[in-house]
């Protein structure tokens, strides 16, 4: 027999394992104390992962793994540990690996039943889940096969709601429940074209958006769905609509295309500002602007100074100690806005004050992140400032901002990658008065006096090496530590 409330523990762990993975420095006086109170988190952290491993061998992977069909309790009781393990309002996932395969078995099992509404529950939480897979392997970049395949399990699941929600399909619909998952991921599938870079595709991405907006003022559908709410899905539609340039017109829309996604934008913005109480509920009125400005920018409607200015402002403005989705966005995604937008070759000595306040900025901000909390959605802004990162004279280099990156998002790996540097550099050091002609080749080293000659330059470079030998765990770490 399952014991339910072993689900529940599991979710309870994880938050542990993550409070305690990310201990806030606050209060602490040095590295000592600091070093003294990782270690005794790190035992309870073992202790935590033994428990969440035993978990899913002994519960979990029994019950989702196994060929049968869940009976209706054990379906029940799984769709609600996905729930926990997701959290699409604060876009913070505690397990997405467990989570995708947990989704996978809902949908297999759902698709055996003569249960349209159990396939539209089933088929609502796997896009959930892919889509937050397809975050998070965006951020790794070597290896775009992996995107590629979330990506493509979000958009064949969103066609099949884009069936659903043709109107002889519509109709067949027995239940509000039904519908209302139809219309909600019928206008959520545009989100799966995210960082495509090809005309096509973004054609592709905005026609499925008109044919959303569209839905909203038929009244073939607002008859049959009059508890809905309409507002909210009209204000996220013109929401994707403007989101499609967000990082400085990453997916490379052109001309025409950026002039419709502005007039979406502007629409956004008289919808939001027609009843600012209700709508800010759903988005803060700084990210509107956010959206108004930077789209009437690239559609040519206002030129680059009053952008700047624009931009500059509501920066002045962010929350600084907040961490919400909008704090995120303020805090991480304009300063991106603005490097690309000052940017270049030739960049003003102001420009280089600024953009080094930036970076300041953004680790700062990273710093007081409360234990982990948003850690997801902050590793996707903060990774897209560092691919984004600018090398001025007189501030951070890459080596620093990755290694602050690091120390904010997760001391632990920090404080490793120091120690990793100096056993390394006290290991070479003794390899090159013991056996130099080990590191012939090194830095063009061609004899062993060479090497010994060059120690100094082989002992640094060693160090840095170091230091940054787990910079790609920065990508993922949301998934890393899960597990202790």
């Amino acid at each position: 027999m399952i014991s339910y409330s072993q689900f529940d523990k599991y979710i309870q762990r994880l938050i542990r394992i993550r409070t305690l993975s990310t201990p806030s420095i606050e209060g602490i006086r040095d590295a000592d104390e600091y070093s003294r109170l990782l270690r005794a988190n790190f035992i309870q952290v073992g202790q935590l992962a033994t428990e969440n491993r035993a978990f899913l061998e002994e519960t979990l992977f029994p019950l989702i793994l196994k060929d049968e069909v869940m009976n209706d309790e054990e379906t029940g009781e799984v769709s609600r540990f996905l729930d926990q393990l997701l959290n699409p309002v604060w876009a913070e996932n505690l397990d997405l690996p467990i989570a995708y395969i947990v989704s996978d078995k809902l949908l297999r099992d759902a698709l055996t039943k003569n249960d349209v509404l159990a396939k539209l529950r089933c088929m609502d939480l796997k896009i959930a889940v892919c889509y937050a897979m397809m975050n998070m392997t965006a951020r790794v970049h070597e290896y775009p096969e992996i995107f590629l395949k979330y990506q493509k399990e979000g958009l064949d699941l969103g066609e099949i709601f884009l069936l659903f929600s043709e109107k002889e399909e519509f109709i067949k619909l027995d239940s509000e429940e039904a519908r209302d998952l139809v219309l909600t991921n019928a206008r959520y599938m545009p989100v799966f074209y995210e960082d495509i870079h090809d005309r096509d595709t973004n054609e592709l991405n905005l026609e499925l958006l008109r044919k959303a907006r569209l839905i909203a003022d038929d009244p073939f559908y607002i008859e049959r769905m009059t508890d809905f709410d309409w507002g909210y899905y009209r204000m996220r539609v013109l929401t994707y609509f403007a989101q499609s340039t967000d990082f400085a017109n990453v997916g490379c829309f052109e001309e025409d295309q950026l002039t419709e996604i502005c007039d979406r934008a502007e629409e956004l913005y008289e919808l939001w500002h027609s009843d600012p109480d209700s709508y800010s509920e759903y988005e803060a009125e700084n990210y509107i602007e956010l959206q108004y400005l930077k789209n009437r920018y690239y559609a040519g409607r206002i030129q680059p100074e009053e952008y700047r200015e624009g931009l500059l402002k509501l920066y002045h403005d962010r929350r600084k100690d907040e961490y919400d989705i909008n704090a995120v966005f303020e805090n991480l995604q304009i300063p991106v806005e603005l490097i690309d937008l000052i940017g270049g070759d030739d960049i003003l000595e102001d420009d280089k004050r600024l953009i080094i306040s930036l970076f300041d900025n953004v680790i700062a901000y990273m710093f007081r992140m409360p234990n982990s909390g948003s850690l997801s959605f902050m590793l996707e802004m903060g990774t897209r400032n560092l691919d984004r990162f600018v090398e001025i004279p007189g501030g951070p280099g890459f080596e620093d901002m990755m290694l602050n990156y690091m120390a904010a998002l997760h001391p632990p790996t920090y404080v490793h990658s120091q120690m990793v540097s100096r056993f390394s550099v006290c290991l070479c050091d003794h390899l090159i008065d013991t056996l130099p002609d080990i590191l012939i080749g090194v830095l063009g080293c061609d004899t062993a006096e060479a090497v010994v000659l060059n120690r100094d330059k082989i002992l640094d470079f060693i160090r840095h090496a170091a230091l940054c030998h787990d910079a790609g765990k920065l990508y993922i770490m949301d998934t890393i530590f899960v597990y202790g």
